[in-house]
């Protein structure tokens, strides 16, 4: 149980309006622990899952903040160029000797 009051930061790469279950997983937390009387900030990436793109209506930016049902989120750039730390580690490059 968490005590009223009781501040939680969570750091994620994939949070709303991503739809991936990680994202899901984490916001329903989130809401559950801001319910039970919490105060709740996510750290996460501008949203770019699958695509690598910064989602329509977000920027790439240093700063950027929104609450969802209660949460407060907080976006910051999510790579060099646009392109996604997660999407980049994730493109499964190969090498072979």
């Amino acid at each position: 149980m968490v005590k009223p009051g009781f501040r939680i930061l969570f750091i994620t790469d994939n949070f709303p309006p991503e739809t991936n279950a990680p994202a899901t997983r984490t916001f329903e937390h989130a809401r559950r622990w801001v319910r039970a009387g919490a105060k709740v900030t996510v750290l996460t990436t501008a949203p770019n899952f699958p695509s690598g793109h910064v989602f329509p209506g977000y920027a790439n930016r240093v700063f950027q903040r929104e609450w969802i049902d209660g949460v407060e989120s907080i976006a910051t750039f999510s790579g060099l160029d646009g392109a996604s730390f997660s999407t980049a580690s994730n493109a499964g490059t190969m090498f072979s000797v």
